[in-house]
């Protein structure tokens, strides 16, 4: 059985289930982690709560309800499941909990004295609840599964080889997270910071990078394919060898990133900082960039082949033994970049001139200053 975490919402609602007269309002205890509680419960009164449980895959989840109080005191509860009541007991119940099933909980204590007298929650592996039931006042409860995986992520961030796909880690801060070889397709890790966090041989196809911090991250031999990156930094993270085919991305910042030997082929990046990072060998044959600055970027032996740079500033960047054939440069500007060996647009091999500027929206009115 898959072992589930819960993340809860809880919400009150203020109400009377066999309550005595005069009752008090709500209280919140620091430790209530409980279906349901009593607190100077009236002897042969019922209290009762309910959960409604979301999130669970099949085949359903093991529950395991218990209850227990302070002295001598015995705690009489039943589980009613979707309508359907277990029947009393005072010791453990077992059964098991699906996909939005509504589970009850009606507690009774048999005195005065039964000040923490409690029914708690166990669904799959993981001792869960938290509602108080104070006075009478009955509560509801709606809780959220999340897998195993996540759950150790979140609490240790220790997860190598990890099953992350399509999960949601939306606005998590888990600085230098170990997530090396996990799949991560499909999930959304939007607004999350995994500054110099290991990504290195995970999976990223297609997954949700928006607007995170990946500051000295990890991406070593990473598959990014598809990925989706706007208003993201990876300033200085690295990225040797990764797929990284197809990304999109707006106003993402690479700024001294490590982007070498990566395969960045028919992607569409744009208003993006490369400023000083080094793409040694980096295949961006196809791509697609616009609005973006290169400024003393290393792109020595870079496949930039097909290429659309529109506005692109490449200023006193490294274009040593780069290839530009057939490539679009529509107002790219190449002031004091070094040329050597680099093969231009038309297939010609150019050397070392001072200043290039293509003048948009024409590919051939380009100006080449220097010797």
């Amino acid at each position: 059985m898959k072992k589930l975490a819960l993340l809860f919402v809880v919400a009150f609602i203020v109400g009377f289930v066999a309550a005595p007269a005069g009752a008090g309002p709500p209280e919140t205890w620091p430790d209530a982690f409980n279906l349901g509680r009593i607190k100077n419960a009236w002897p042969g009164w019922t209290y009762s709560s309910t959960i409604t449980v979301t999130g669970i895959d099949s085949p359903p989840a093991n529950f395991r309800a218990y209850g227990y109080g302070e002295g001598d005191d015995p705690v009489v509860f039943s589980i009613i499941i979707n309508g359907s009541e277990t029947g009393l007991t005072t010791g453990i119940k077992d059964g098991e909990v699906s996909n939005n099933d509504h589970i009850s909980v009606n507690m009774k204590s048999s005195s005065l004295n039964a000040q923490k007298t409690s029914v708690r929650l166990n669904i799959g592996g993981t001792d869960n609840g938290g509602i108080d039931l104070v006075g009478g006042v009955s509560a509801t409860m709606h809780i959220t599964t999340m897998s195993a995986d996540r759950a150790k992520l979140i609490s240790t961030k220790h997860c190598p080889g990890c099953s992350l796909a399509q999960e949601d880690l939306r606005g998590l801060d888990l600085p230098g997270a170990d997530l090396q070889g996990a799949d991560l397709r499909h999930a959304d890790l939007t607004g999350s910071k995994f500054t110099d966090a290991i990504f290195q041989g995970a999976n990223l196809g297609r997954a949700k990078l928006i607007n995170g911090d990946f500051t000295g991250a990890s991406f070593q031999q990473a598959n990014l394919q598809s990925a989706l990156m706007d208003d993201s930094v990876f300033a200085s993270a690295r990225f040797y060898w990764a797929e990284m085919d197809f990304i999109k991305g707006k106003n993402v910042n690479f700024y001294q990133a490590y982007l070498g030997w990566a395969s960045i082929r028919n992607a569409s990046l744009s208003e993006g900082l490369f400023t000083r990072a080094i793409l040694d060998h980096t295949n961006l044959s196809g791509t697609r960039i616009t609005f973006s600055h290169f400024y003393r970027a290393d792109l020595k032996n870079a496949d930039l082949s097909r290429a659309f740079l529109w506005d692109v500033f490449f200023k006193s960047a490294n274009m040593e033994n780069a290839s530009l054939d057939s490539a679009v440069l529509s107002g790219a500007r190449f002031y004091n970049a070094k040329f050597r060996n680099t093969t231009w647009i038309d297939g010609s091999i150019i050397g070392d001139p001072r200043a290039i500027i293509c003048v948009a929206p024409s590919i051939d009115v380009c100006s080449v200053g220097g010797p």
